[in-house]
């Protein structure tokens, strides 16, 4: 099983606003990582911070995944 500190953040309809789901992927990622580990500290395995064609999207919406670091 893979460890709590692994998380995946969906988006839904990320295409209407890609920098809008960006953010809100990664709010979503450090408030969690922040209330289960105190640390908003991520190793990004799919990560907001790549050029757009990069982001992993399925149909509309975007998924990123990484793990919190304590």
């Amino acid at each position: 099983a893979l460890a709590r500190s692994h998380f995946t953040v969906n988006v839904d309809k990320a295409t209407q606003s890609i920098e809008g789901a960006r953010e809100a992927g990664r709010h979503a990622a450090v408030t969690y990582c922040i209330e289960n580990y105190g640390s908003s500290s991520i190793d990004w395995v799919h990560g907001p911070d790549v050029e757009p064609e990069k982001l992993r999207m399925i149909e509309d919406d975007l998924y990123l995944e990484g793990v919190c670091k304590e």
